[in-house]
């Protein structure tokens, strides 16, 4: 089913561009192979994780997907067709139920043997915070089984992939899609003809490392805190550039994650701003001149029209997706595949509206154009105009407060090293 897979493709790649405010795709030139390979990747966004990750694989990738996903009649025939392997997970099963995997891995291994491409999400189960968690073994006992039945001469490539969500499931949020390096299996081959187990426990362990170095993930759940904290302290001082301002932010995880002095400072500054009602936007941030303020001002009509024209087709994923009540990892996917009837039905809708009022076909396409870019406007207006009012409310401060804000505030930049 080339042809459906393709399809989905297509859909992904628009929808991806549609959905994110902000997508940021490194070590392309690591995608540029040949020949069999595992692309290994984290998994805080189920199905959105799948999208991200293998609309930039040229070739088409098989998939290890959960068993529970394959008991419908009608999901199953789709899923087999796009070239989803059933995995049995231990949370699938009833206790003491049978969870032998032995098909599916010789299924995977026949199809590394063929010079396929499979996706695996090494931690096996979505969970949508900051930490990278124990990797199953299953790319690993592939990877290695197949260069063991093919005498080590296959070079199956493991393509690590850290992935970076600001929202997982919120629409017009951020990700960071990071392609790492090739691990190639044959260089464990002497490790493997030693102790197959503790080859693959090693190259397993070796694959979690990578993925982790390629996302912007916290070690411990409970510093996540600590990481939101220093990003929006941050913010204003990213540098330019996409590799930049990954090794930015990664650096400035790393550095000051576990320092309890600059942890004390962010908790004591953001106490503070939450008391006295302002973000931390609104010391970072220039004031605003009088310029500045008439255009905020007058770009509110608009704005606000962009956001009337759009709340219907945005509305009606949203309201959906919470009436469903689905694991909140399926919500981005859901959000976007609604989308793709809602939007194209509104602006049709737009379209017709405008054409049977006119009778002009210029007109009605022109209808569409400026609704789509009231949508963009509106967007880029909420942005400005959240720092403008930051900005104001700041200024209502008394001018000890705002001094010892500031004075907080430099503190922190300073420990952290900013």
């Amino acid at each position: 089913m080339f042809v459906l897979y393709q399809f989905f493709r297509i859909f992904a790649f628009i929808g991806l561009r549609v959905f994110y405010r902000r997508r940021m795709v490194l070590g392309r030139e690591n995608l540029r192979f040949s020949g069999p390979a595992i692309v290994v990747v984290n998994h805080p966004s189920t199905i959105m994780d799948v999208f991200n990750v293998c609309v930039e694989v040229r070739q088409s990738c098989y998939f290890l997907a959960n068993y529970s996903l394959f008991k419908h009649p009608v999901s199953n025939w789709i899923l087999r067709r796009m070239y989803c392997i059933p995995v049995k997970r231990k949370e699938d099963l009833p206790e003491g139920a049978d969870r032998n995997n032995s098909e599916a891995l010789d299924q995977s291994v026949r199809h590394i043997q063929n010079g396929g491409i499979l996706f695996i999400a090494a931690e096996g189960v979505s969970w949508m915070d900051r930490v990278v968690r124990p990797f199953k073994t299953g790319a690993a006992r592939i990877a290695l089984g197949a260069e063991h039945r093919a005498d080590w001469q296959l070079d199956v490539k493991l393509i690590p992939v850290g992935l970076s969500y600001s929202a997982p499931d919120q629409f017009r949020s951020d990700v960071i899609v990071h392609f790492g390096e090739p691990v190639h299996a044959a260089e464990w081959r002497d490790a493997w003809l030693s102790e197959p187990d503790k080859a693959v426990s090693d190259l397993t362990s070796h694959l979690q490392r990578t993925v982790s170095d390629l996302t912007l993930t916290v070690h411990d759940l409970e510093l996540q805190p600590v990481a939101d904290k220093l990003e929006t302290v941050a913010e204003n001082l990213y540098p330019q550039g996409k590799k930049a301002f990954f090794s930015f932010r990664k650096g400035l995880i790393e550095r000051n994650i576990r320092r309890p002095e600059l942890t004390g400072l962010l908790d004591t500054y953001f106490s503070q701003l939450e008391n006295a009602g302002v973000p931390d936007a609104a010391l970072s941030a220039k004031k605003s001149g009088f310029f500045q303020t008439l255009l905020t001002l007058a770009g509110t009509i608009p704005a606000v029209a962009g956001r009337i024209c759009w709340f219907i087709p945005f509305s009606i994923p949203k309201f959906i997706s919470q009436k469903l009540q689905l694991y909140p990892g399926y919500n981005g996917a859901l959000k976007m595949f609604l989308g793709f009837f809602t939007v194209p039905v509104w602006l049709r809708g737009i379209f017709r509206a405008v054409f049977i009022f006119t009778g002009n076909n210029i007109l009605a396409w022109t209808a569409v154009g400026a609704t789509i870019a009231l949508g963009y406007y509106s967007e880029y207006h909420e942005r400005i105009s959240r720092a403008w009012r930051a900005r104001r409310r700041a200024a209502k401060l008394e001018p000890a407060l705002l001094e010892n804000l500031q004075q907080q505030r430099n503190a922190v930049l300073t420990e952290a090293g900013l």
